[in-house]
């Protein structure tokens, strides 16, 4: 983690989309009911889903569970539609079963490549295109091809 300066929790709005300095995305969307961002992330292949990450101040003891995000810059709040596609299915849903509807998953998916589109534009970056080939490559590992 390279900020030394971030976000407090209870510094967060929620439904707004915040730079991140994070393991697995740039970007991640404040949920504040579910305490955690709701990120882009590609794992294994080209394709990304969505997934959580903790305020990086978050801990929980019993589950031995740890933060690993910290906001460092405001972005923009989500636009009407897709703050009540999100309060109605993803503030609903367990968060042990990352799949939901989806229209909200590919409507917050194309929601925040764009803002990552947008944020590399401004920075002369492609954090988007570079996770995605490093997803392809251990896709490509996995399947024993190079």
């Amino acid at each position: 983690m390279k900020n030394e300066r971030y976000f407090a929790i209870d510094e967060l709005k929620p439904y707004y989309a915040y730079e991140i300095d994070a393991r697995n995305a740039p970007i991640g969307i404040w949920s504040a009911k579910k305490r955690c961002f709701i990120i882009c992330r590609f794992k294994v292949g080209p394709n990304p889903y969505l997934h959580v990450e903790r305020h990086y101040d978050y801990c929980h003891d019993e589950l031995q569970l740890l933060g690993t995000a910290k906001p460092i810059r405001l972005i923009a709040q989500l636009p009407k539609c897709l703050r009540e596609l999100l309060i109605s299915t993803y503030d609903e849903f367990d968060q042990r079963n990352v799949e939901i509807n989806c229209k909200t998953s590919k409507a917050l998916l194309l929601y925040l490549e764009s803002l990552e589109s947008k944020m590399n534009e401004e920075q002369g970056t492609n954090t988007l295109e570079e996770r995605r080939e490093s997803a392809m490559s251990f896709l490509k590992h996995l399947q024993g091809t190079r």
